[in-house]
């Protein structure tokens, strides 16, 4: 439509010029051809007066539409992304929500577990009191020890087959790292040395980079086996597998944070027999 107009006015504007051209030349002599002359110059000058009006007309009316059209859009637009913003905003409380109820689900099973390793460290030492008393005999002599209860007294720690199980199950685990500091005994205790030099030989058989065993003086008494890590959550190379194999030996060891311990390394005190 718009190219039909442009051409209309084309043409108009072709036909004024030659009107133009016409009464310079040739002016008119008789008096209708005058007016004949001025109808077809108002004719021509009226259209091209409407044409360019008409032209601008629709363009105005389509500029309107368009902008209509654009804030149409863009409310719908805005309806969709509020939409979204709330979407997101239940989908984050509902994350929230959940973090929140795994959090305290997560506080529970701690709980649980250290009410677990309470009991049963409760129970191994009431366990090994027990063989304590059961140990000792009296006679009119003085206290003796008996046969059964002397052996098992004597093999405490982890006799050769479970430090040569220990050897070969803990050389997967074996690094480059310098573990000096990997055991420590009770200085001047028998019984926590003796230990200590046998795991220390279990791990350097297994190519632990391990010479010996330090010495420690502790202010408190110190029985049993601990087992130092960085915190609660630090899982430690071949960590489980010594687990595994002192409570096989009978020996359940306790636990113990220290964050002097780097978190992929973990130490282990000896202390005195139970």
């Amino acid at each position: 439509m718009d190219l039909f107009l442009t051409i209309v006015l084309a043409i108009t504007q072709v036909v004024l010029a030659g009107l133009g051209i016409l009464v310079s030349v040739r002016p008119p002599q008789h008096h209708r051809h005058v007016k004949l002359l001025s109808g077809a110059f108002l004719l021509f000058a009226g259209i091209g007066i409407g044409v360019p009006t008409w032209q601008s007309r629709r363009a105005s009316d389509a500029q309107k539409e368009a902008a209509s059209a654009a804030q149409t859009e863009l409310k719908d637009t805005r309806g969709r992304l509020e939409s979204q913003i709330v979407e997101t905003r239940a989908e984050l409380a509902s994350a929230r929500l959940e973090l929140q109820q795994a959090k305290q689900e997560l506080k529970l099973r701690i709980k649980e577990s250290e009410s677990t390793i309470v009991s049963r460290i409760a129970d191994s030492s009431q366990a090994k009191s027990w063989i304590a008393r059961k140990a000792v005999k009296r006679s009119p002599s003085g206290p003796r020890v008996g046969s059964e209860d002397e052996e098992a007294l004597a093999s405490w720690g982890m006799n050769d087959e479970r430090l040569q199980l220990l050897a070969h199950r803990m050389k997967v685990f074996a690094s480059k790292d310098e573990r000096g500091d990997l055991i420590t005994a009770v200085m001047g205790d028998p019984d926590s040395m003796r230990f200590s030099s046998k795991l220390a030989g279990a791990f350097k058989k297994a190519g632990w980079k391990v010479d010996g065993f330090g010495q420690a003086v502790f202010t408190n008494f110190i029985s049993g086996v601990i087992i130092k890590l960085h915190s609660k959550e630090s899982e430690p190379a071949g960590l489980y597998t010594l687990l595994a194999l002192l409570r096989q030996s009978g020996i359940e060891p306790v636990g113990e944070i220290d964050q002097q311990v780097p978190e992929d390394h973990f130490r282990i005190i000896v202390g005195s027999r139970p």
